[in-house]
C-alpha cells in the first residue's frame, strides 16, 4: 500500500525571498509502519492542485518510480 501526502513547505530564492509551497511525500506500509520512500520537494505553490495529486495518486495506488512524470505530466 502506497500513501502521499502533502507537505508545506518554506523555502528562499534570491529574488522572490521566502514562499510557501508544497511538496509531495509517498510511503510505504511495512510492519503497520509508514516508511519514507521518495519526496519531492516544491512541488508547486498551488495547494489545491497539489492536493488533487494527493488524493489521484492515493486512489490509483501510483508508484513512486514514476511520481516524477506524474507530477510534470499534472503541472500547467
Amino acid at each position: 500500500i502506497w500513501n502521499y501526502e502533502t507537505i508545506k513547505e518554506l523555502l528562499y530564492a534570491p529574488g522572490l525571498g521566502h514562499y510557501f509551497t508544497y511538496g509531495l511525500l509517498a510511503a510505504r506500509k511495512i510492519n503497520s509502519v509508514w516508511e519514507p520512500v521518495e519526496f519531492i520537494h516544491d512541488v508547486t505553490t498551488d495547494y489545491l492542485l497539489v492536493k488533487k495529486m494527493e488524493e489521484l495518486f492515493n486512489r490509483y495506488q501510483l508508484y513512486p518510480i514514476h511520481l516524477r512524470d506524474a507530477i510534470e505530466d499534472m503541472l500547467p
